[in-house]
C-alpha cells in the first residue's frame, strides 16, 4: 500500500483503488496531493498511527470491499456465465427424461426454471439484439459454440448458418456425394421450424444474427425489434 498527504485530504492507494480522507479521517471526494517532506512528516506519522484506530480501519476495510464488489461486477465475463449456464441446462434437460420420481422431477423443473430465468436476464443485458433476433435457445447455444460474443460477431453469416453442424460439414468435405448442411443450431429457431423453405429462412436468419451480434459487441443501440420485424416480413 502506498499513500501520501494531500492539501485537504489524506490519499491512500492500493490495488483496489484510491481513497481520500479528510484530516478527521472521513471519506472525501476531494483530490490533490503534495510530496511528503520534513515539513509535514509529523502529519504523515499521524496518518500511520490512525491505522491502529478501530473505527478508521473498519471504514477503510468496508470501502475496500465495496470497490472490490464493483470491480468484480465490472470485470465479469458474461460470455463465460452464458456458456456455463447453457451447459448446466443441457445436463438438467438430459437428467430429466429418465427420471420417474415425481418429487425429483418437480425439483428438476424448479432448477431448470431458475437457470432459464437467470440466462434470459443475462442475455437481455449482455446481448439484447442477439436475444431479440435469435430467441433464447438459439442465441445461447450460438454463444456457447462460438465461445464468445466477440468471436460470434466476427463470423460471416454463412458460417453462423451452419454453426453447430461441424460434423456434417466435415463429412461433406470428405465425401463429395454428400450435400452441404444448410443449418446448424439455428434449425431450432421457431421461424426455421415453421417455414416451408427452411434453407432460405436459415440464411435470412443468419444474416440478421450476424448484424445483431456486431451491434451488441460494439455496444450499439437496440435494433433487435427492427431486425426481427424485417426478418418476419421476408420469411415464407
Amino acid at each position: 500500500m502506498a499513500f501520501c498527504l494531500t492539501m485537504t485530504t489524506y490519499s491512500f492507494e492500493n490495488v483496489l483503488g484510491k481513497f481520500n480522507f479528510t484530516p478527521k479521517f472521513r471519506f472525501s471526494k476531494k483530490k490533490g496531493r503534495i510530496i511528503i517532506d520534513k515539513i509535514n512528516i509529523c502529519s504523515y506519522k499521524e496518518v500511520l498511527h490512525s491505522f491502529k484506530k478501530k473505527d478508521f480501519f473498519n471504514g477503510f476495510a468496508c470501502a475496500n470491499l465495496l470497490i472490490t464488489a464493483k470491480d468484480l461486477d465490472a470485470s465479469a465475463d458474461n460470455d463465460y456465465f452464458i456458456r456455463e449456464t447453457v451447459k448446466q441446462l443441457d445436463n438438467l434437460y438430459k437428467a430429466k427424461n429418465p427420471i420417474k420420481d415425481k418429487k425429483l422431477c418437480v425439483d428438476l423443473e424448479e432448477a431448470i426454471f431458475e437457470k432459464e430465468s437467470y440466462l434470459e436476464r443475462l442475455m437481455e443485458k449482455h446481448c439484447p439484439n442477439l436475444f431479440a433476433v435469435a430467441d433464447f435457445y438459439t442465441a445461447s447455444h450460438l454463444l456457447k459454440i462460438a465461445g464468445s460474443l466477440k468471436k460470434l460477431s466476427q463470423m460471416a453469416a454463412r458460417k453462423i448458418q451452419i454453426l453447430g453442424a461441424e460434423s456434417a460439414f466435415f463429412k461433406f468435405l470428405t465425401s463429395p456425394e454428400r450435400k452441404s448442411p444448410k443449418y446448424g443450431v439455428i434449425f431450432h429457431h421457431q421461424l426455421v421450424q415453421g417455414s416451408s423453405n427452411k434453407g432460405r429462412t436459415a440464411r435470412l436468419l443468419a444474416d440478421k444474427i450476424a448484424i445483431a451480434a456486431k451491434v451488441d459487441f460494439f455496444k450499439g443501440q437496440f435494433i433487435g425489434d427492427k431486425l426481427r420485424r424485417e426478418l418476419n416480413e421476408k420469411v415464407v
